[in-house]
This record gives C-alpha cells, sequence and structure tokens, in this order.
C-alpha cells in the first residue's frame, strides 16, 4: 500500500482547532462567523475482550488475523473489533495502517489500532451514535490523535422481525460506511450479492484516513461511501482488508462460504485468511491485485501506441534519414512504459510479481 504523498493542497482544505462532522478539522473564512467546535459526547470508556467466537446478537460472529511475517512480532498493522451495542444490533470495524509510514520510523499500527479502539467506544454507546456507522468512523477519526494513517470500514447489523413487504424473508439490516480499499461484502448461496465500492486516489493507493493536524494531505470522513441491505437467513457477510480481497476473488470466498456453511463462523474467518494467506505464496498465482496491474500496463502501453499511430512523423530531409519500423517505435514504448510503471508502483518491480504482499483481517458474520 502506497503512503499518500504529503505535500500540496489538503483534501480538507486548511485546518484548525475547529472540528466539523464529517469534514474534519476546518478553519473559518474571513468576514464569517466562527466555526462552533461539535460537543464531543462522554463516553463510557469500557474495557471489553471479546472471544474470536461467539454469538452476538443473535448472530454468530467471528474473526480471524494472520499478520505478514515480518511483522508477526508486533501483531501486524491491521486492527479489528467487533461488539454489541444493543441486544439486537451487532457493530463491527477493520483498519488497515499504510505500512509506507515504516520508512519514517512511524509504526503504521498505531493509528489503526487507535481508529479501531475509538470505534469500538462508540459502538458500545449505541444511544449516542444510534447505530449509524458514519457517525462511529466520525467519532473514531476526531479522537485519533497518532501520526499515521489508515483505512477504515464500520459495519452494523440490527436484526428486524420479518415483515410482509419482504417475504418474511428479512432478517436483518446490514448498514455500512467506508474510507480506503478495505471492505464488506454479502454472500448468498455463495455468490456476492452487496459490497462496498474500493476507493482509490490511483492504482495501489487508497483513501485514507489520518490527523489533519500532523498530515498535510489526508482524507476526511466526508469522503466515506455507504450504503445498506437487506440479509436473508443462510447470508454470509465478510468484512476484511485488501490482504483478503488483493488475494482472493469473489468466487473463492464463495466457494469457501458455501462448503463450510455448516461451521462456525469462526471456522470459516480462517479458512478464508489461510486461503488468501496460502494464494499470496503461491508465484504461479495471478491475484486480483495482480491482474489489475498486468491491465494498468497493458492499457499505458496500447495508449502509447495509439498515440504513436495517430501523430504524424516529419518526412525524411534526405534519403539517408533512418526511420524506425513501427514494431521497434512499439518495443521501445513497451520498455519505457515498463520503467515507468517500475518507478511509480514499486510493488510491480520487473519480476512482475503475482501476488501482493499479504497481511490482513479476516472477519465473518454468519446470519
Amino acid at each position: 500500500m502506497t503512503l499518500k504523498t504529503m505535500s500540496g493542497t489538503s483534501f480538507s482544505g486548511k485546518r484548525s482547532s475547529v472540528y466539523i462532522r464529517g469534514k474534519g478539522w476546518k478553519q473559518a473564512k474571513h468576514r464569517s462567523p466562527p466555526l462552533v467546535a461539535r460537543p464531543k459526547p462522554k463516553l463510557a470508556e469500557m474495557e471489553w475482550e471479546g472471544p474470536s467466537v461467539s454469538n452476538l446478537a443473535g448472530f454468530d460472529c467471528g474473526s480471524y488475523s494472520i499478520p505478514h511475517p515480518q511483522k508477526q512480532e508486533k501483531g501486524g498493522e491491521d486492527a479489528h473489533f467487533y461488539c454489541s451495542g444493543r441486544a439486537n444490533s451487532l457493530t463491527m470495524g477493520v483498519a488497515d495502517g499504510v505500512s509506507g509510514w515504516s520508512a519514517d520510523g512511524v509504526d503504521p499500527a498505531l493509528y489503526a489500532q487507535e481508529l479501531s479502539h475509538h470505534g469500538e467506544v462508540a459502538a458500545k454507546n449505541s444511544s449516542i451514535f444510534e447505530d449509524d456507522p458514519f457517525n462511529i468512523l466520525d467519532y473514531a477519526h476526531s479522537n485519533s490523535l497518532a501520526l499515521g494513517s489508515s483505512t477504515f470500514t464500520i459495519a452494523n447489523l440490527t436484526s428486524k422481525p420479518a415483515d410482509k413487504s419482504s417475504n418474511g424473508k428479512a432478517i436483518a439490516v446490514l448498514k455500512w460506511s467506508n474510507v480506503g480499499d478495505s471492505g464488506v461484502k454479502v454472500f448468498r448461496y455463495g455468490s456476492v450479492v452487496a459490497s462496498s465500492p474500493v476507493q482509490e486516489h490511483y492504482f495501489n493507493c487508497p483513501r485514507q484516513l489520518a490527523n489533519p493536524k500532523k498530515v498535510k494531505e489526508c482524507d476526511t470522513p466526508d469522503v466515506a461511501d455507504g450504503d445498506e441491505v437487506q440479509l436473508q437467513r443462510g447470508d454470509v457477510v465478510v468484512l476484511a482488508t485488501d490482504g483478503v480481497f488483493d488475494n482472493m476473488y469473489d468466487k473463492e470466498i464463495g466457494g469457501i462460504v458455501v462448503r463450510h456453511s455448516r461451521k462456525s463462523a469462526n471456522d470459516m474467518a480462517e479458512k478464508i485468511a489461510l486461503k488468501a494467506s496460502t494464494n499470496s505464496r503461491n508465484k504461479k498465482y495471478e491475484s486480483p491485485f495482480a491482474k489489475e496491474a498486468f491491465d494498468l500496463e497493458r492499457r499505458c502501453v496500447l495508449y502509447l501506441y495509439f498515440s504513436s499511430s495517430f501523430s504524424s512523423f516529419p518526412s525524411p530531409p534526405s534519403s539517408n534519414f533512418f526511420f524506425p519500423p513501427p514494431f521497434f517505435v512499439v518495443l521501445v514504448m513497451h520498455l519505457l512504459t515498463r520503467i515507468l510503471l517500475a518507478a511509480s508502483y514499486p510493488t510491480l518491480g520487473w519480476e512482475r510479481r503475482k501476488t501482493r504482499t499479504w497481511e490482513g483481517n479476516s472477519m465473518t458474520l454468519l446470519v
């Protein structure tokens, strides 16, 4: 994952100590009334150690995490939580710290862990935040002060009695709010029926939350995508970081969901995480991340080829002028494209890596 450039104009504009809901820290314009800071609710900082598998709010839920081998000592750079604020509600979240901060001597896990901690605190106070994923994400962002940046996904499930409008099939409502390339997918009979879109500034550089007081250029909660979907009995909700989705296609996850539908959510999460980890080490496996990288390379070469094909070359001044043949021009453009891609996206390199360096959390909710 690429660290967002910390120079130039900020996505959130000029900042001050005033925090606006969903917008981050803002600075009032001249000749305008002063902005009033949003009062922060007093939340109960409850200590909660959830089991790896449990039945919360009527949902079978489980989680499994495999850190990168080089990051196992500190537990990886991802963070997640799930807890129940009310009897019929379950909230969960995943955060993926941007590893590029390690080059500056900053632990990428700190900001992700802080986001996850404050998200869990907000989720337990459902009476204040009304189980709204955006409100929880916004609160976690406004209270996370560590240096760093992270993607962040919050999802909430609320059970409901079956009604006539859904033919008695809908048993719960899933809502989510997402910033970055982590996300949530809903599987029904092994097929994806709903998913959160990937948010990127450009390839391998996702949108990422950060403390605008410390990071000059960052995203704020106002860029979050959100949606909701009606869930039926037997649906499986997979909430995971890009370490899973970059190394597994939907049909692979769906196959695991179908084959292990009678097992617990914790077993299902473990199977998904282990399969993603196995794929990441398989040099012959063309992962979704690698496929996107190769498609980007081919588009660049094709664009350069057509640009040169339709451009007018100057006529040779004499018969001794050497005019390069078309295949030579295409070959040179291809090599230049490879050099530019290797410089812009070091994760590709010259070896055409087919897997993404893997680290991720897999969280499975069995409805």
